[in-house]
Formats: C-alpha cells, structure tokens, sequence
C-alpha cells in the first residue's frame, strides 16, 4: 500500500474455483456486516464463481459526513494493486521486444547512477529484489508526501540512494521499484504511463471505472479515506498521488477488478509464457512474483460458526502491504 499510515477502504474480490451455494453467499455477507458493525470493514465484496457473480455489495460508508453509503460501484483508490498493471505493462514490452526481462536501468533510463542501474534489472525491481530503499518511509510521510516534485527531481532525490543490499540477493518492498518502471515505460513507448494504461489494458478489458486518481481529480461515485483512532474515524492525510503514480495511484471497482483478474487467464493481454513468468512466485523471497503475491493452498476456516469453503486448487493474487 502507500504507507502504513493511509487508511484502506479495502475491495475484497474472490475468483476462485470452489463452488459457492447462494447459502455460502449469504454466510459471506453476514460475515462482512458483522465486520463493518466492528469498525474492521468499509468497502465493497464480489464473490464469482466460473465468471458467474454470486455476491457483490458494498459495506460502510463511502462517504461518512454525508452517509453516503458504499456500493458495488463505488470507486476505491486501490493503492498498491496498481503494481499489478504496471507489470502487465512491461511484460507486454518485453513480449513485444521494446524491453528485456534481464535488461538493466541504465539501458533505458540513461541518466540514473550507473554504478546501482548498471546491476539491478527489470525483473529484480518487478520482484522488490533491486535493493533500491523505499522513498515512502517515515521521513516521506505524511509531510513531503503531500508536495508535487517533477519526476527527474524525484528520482534524484528519492530513488537514487545507496542500496541497501546486493541485488537479486534479498527482498524488500519498494514502491521506488515501481516508480522507475512506470518511467521506463515511458521511455520506451514515447508516451505517458497513463496513457499505456488505458491503451494497453483499461480499454482492451472494458475497464471504464478504473483508471489513475491523481490528486485534484473530480471521480463520480468515489469513496473517501479515512483513519480509524481509538475512538473514531478522522480524514485520511492529503497526499499528492503523483508521487506514486505507476506505484499506487489507481482507482477501480469490484466489477472492473473481476476483468482484471479473469484476464489472467487467456491471452487478451499477454501470452500464456510471459503470464507464466509474471505470476511465478519466489518462494524462496515471501512468495513474490510480479506485482502480486502468488500462494497456492486451501483455504481454512475464515470464521467457524459463519464460513468453511475447501478448493481444490486457487492462484490467490494480492497486493500486500509490508509494514
């Protein structure tokens, strides 16, 4: 996510492969509201099974001045799922030969210190393996977050330090990583990520409730953050999303996330090789593929009294939030 610090409006989107009766649906749904009666839970849930939607509903507030309740079309930032597109990004350059998997930094962004971008590859920054230190820290947040700074600046000035260990020998989460992918792309392709984005995948997939919420933007149907203290909620901080626009700037809705998710499993985006390749997981590193984290094991006992679902087999994709 972008910080430990931002509230989650969390979209909790299950595609699996075990078979949910209505009545599970419904054990689903009371689990939720007893979730959202807790304080735990605001956002919206879609249950699909076989691509046929079997629950989708919103919970909690996405607007809590007004009491504007959450709906399955509600708009929610997305923070770092976004990593997700940006892979998909540059695998489709690389299935495209614009870019090597192995390729280094400094083959394409030319004017980053050599010494670190001659070593770390496209494959390490997609897997947090580069051992470039993560800019959102701490020290960023939430008070240099909240100022614009042109990318050459930001790179200099943020994503330019010592690292912190060889590459490719550990990991370490780093929305730095995903900062330099979305300029990567840029330079390759002569156009924004943005306008990839939308080009590459958003329209391909019909995704037309989804796209980047960069601060200032006017989105209908958009839910607002929020902090939960000890004794209630308050306004999430103000921060400038260009800060981690290829990295966490995103916005979508259950629905669009079912297309996304669905789209990994043909090639209307990317070959089945490159897929395979994107979705491998490094076991030896937390389970991190590219963008996700990719687990394959059942599911236990969510709630006893409420719900017990076993599968016999699901690739399970999340963004996760280290801290």
């Amino acid at each position: 996510m972008l910080s430990k610090n931002l509230p989650a409006l969390i979209i909790l989107l299950a595609v699996s492969t075990f078979s949910f009766a209505q009545t599970t649906a419904k054990k689903v749904d009371d689990l939720m509201r007893q979730y959202n009666l807790l304080g735990q839970f605001d956002g919206a849930v879609l249950i699909a099974e076989n691509g046929k939607i079997i629950l989708k509903k919103g919970y909690g507030f996405a607007n809590r001045e007004w009491q504007i309740p959450n709906s399955a079309e509600t708009k929610f930032r997305i923070g770092s799922v976004t990593k997700q597109f940006t892979s998909m990004l540059i695998f489709q350059l690389v299935q495209e030969g614009k870019l090597k998997i192995d390729g280094k930094i400094t083959d394409y962004l030319t004017d980053y210190r050599q010494d670190t971008g001659s070593k770390v590859t496209l494959y390490q920054l997609l897997t947090h393996t580069s051992g470039i230190p993560d800019w959102d820290n701490e020290s960023f947040f939430p008070e240099k977050a909240r100022n614009r700074y042109e990318s050459a600046y930001f790179i200099k000035t943020f994503l330019s330090g010592d690292p912190t260990f060889e590459s490719g020998t550990k990991f370490s989460y780093s929305n730095g990583d995903y900062f330099l992918l979305g300029k990567i792309i840029e330079k390759v392709t002569g156009k924004s990520w943005e306008n990839n984005l939308q080009e590459r995948i958003l329209t391909p997939l019909q995704m037309k409730n989804t796209g980047v919420d960069l601060s200032g933007k006017v989105l209908s149907k958009k839910a607002l953050g929020y902090v939960r203290n000890d004794k209630e909620f308050v306004g999430e901080p103000y921060v400038d999303l260009q800060n981690y626009y290829s990295a966490g700037a995103m916005y979508s809705t259950a629905e669009d996330l079912l297309l996304w998710f669905q789209s990994f499993d043909n090639e209307k985006l990317l070959a089945k090789k490159f897929r395979e390749i994107m979705f491998k997981a490094l076991e030896d590193k937390g389970f991190v593929a590219c963008g996700s984290w990719v687990y394959s094991k059942p599911f236990g006992k969510l709630k006893p009294q409420l719900i017990e679902a076993k599968r016999k087999h699901q690739r399970f994709s999340i963004a996760h939030d280290p801290h």
